[in-house]
């Protein structure tokens, strides 16, 4: 899926790179870290999904509700 919008850079020549990660356990603030460890700033992460709970093609605000049994089903509880 494409990567969302560019937040707005502090200045026009200040460079930016995005990452996609695919992490199968995720530690406390774990993306930050790593990022930091290779000399980089961390301003903005974005989740895509959790278990097999995907956000798709949903817009910013957007909001889709999921019944409980849905819910635990995407999560695989």
């Amino acid at each position: 899926p494409p990567l969302p919008p560019a937040p707005v850079p502090i200045h026009a020549r200040a460079p930016h790179s995005w990452l996609r990660m695919t992490l199968t356990e995720g530690r406390y603030h774990q993306v930050r870290k790593m990022v930091s460890a290779v000399r980089h700033n961390c301003l903005r992460l974005v989740r895509e999904s959790i278990e097999e709970i995907a956000i798709g093609d949903m817009q910013p605000g957007e909001v889709r509700e999921l019944d409980r049994q849905d819910f635990y089903r995407g999560l695989k509880l």
